[in-house]
Formats: structure tokens, C-alpha cells, sequence
């Protein structure tokens, strides 16, 4: 099981643990498993904004990233089948968010992920 990014093809960004599905035609294919929707505060910026310090200094700023559950308005479950060609692509997250991701889902130390989770 990999934890990935994926961009939907509704433009939904989310964080997750993703498994393959032996399914025949037409069922869903892909298992969701603890999915965080991804969001960035100032999506329609530049990578990094430059803002004025109270010294008058100038300093670079990244946009944050946010993370909930995704569909808890809805449903208490944390597993869900989707169909792969709602996927635009499967990507493998950044460092920092895959960090921020282990520990909302519960994994404080990522020393303690099996190996073939670690990326380094």
C-alpha cells in the first residue's frame, strides 16, 4: 500500500493510502484508504510571495497547506472505491505534506512506517 497524491479529474487534490482492486469491468478499481482533501491557502498566487517584514525588511513566503478528511460532512467511513479513470494522475507527495499527512492519520514517528512506505 503506497501513499500517494492524487489529482482528480475534478480538479480535487487528495493525500491517501491507495490500493489496487482486483475487480471485474466496470466496478470500481481503486480502494481509498484515510483520503485528506489537500488545500493551499492563496491557490491563485505565485509559488512564494514576497511580504514586508515590520522592519521594512522583505522576506519570502510559501503558501500554506491544509489538509481534512475528505467527505466527513457525509459519512464516518475512511475507506472508498473509486474507478481509476476518474484520476487524472497519481503523483508521489512532497516530504513535507506526506509528513504532515502520517501525522493526522496517527503516525507520529515515520521511523515507524514499514519500509516500503518511507520515500526519502
Amino acid at each position: 500500500m503506497n501513499i500517494v497524491l492524487l489529482a482528480l479529474l475534478d480538479g480535487t487534490k487528495l493525500i491517501t493510502k491507495l490500493e489496487e482492486l482486483s475487480t471485474q469491468l466496470g466496478e470500481p478499481d481503486c480502494l481509498l484508504i484515510d483520503p485528506y482533501l489537500v488545500l493551499v491557502t492563496d491557490y491563485y498566487s505565485k509559488l512564494t510571495t514576497n511580504v514586508l517584514t515590520e522592519s521594512g525588511s522583505s522576506m519570502a513566503v510559501q503558501p500554506d497547506t491544509f489538509m481534512e478528511p475528505w467527505l466527513t460532512n457525509y459519512t464516518s467511513n475512511n475507506k472508498f472505491k473509486i474507478h481509476s479513470d476518474k484520476i487524472l494522475t497519481i503523483v508521489e507527495p512532497k516530504n513535507n505534506i506526506k509528513s504532515k499527512y502520517l501525522n493526522l492519520i496517527g503516525y507520529v514517528d515515520v521511523e515507524k512506517l514499514p519500509e516500503e512506505e518511507i520515500v526519502e
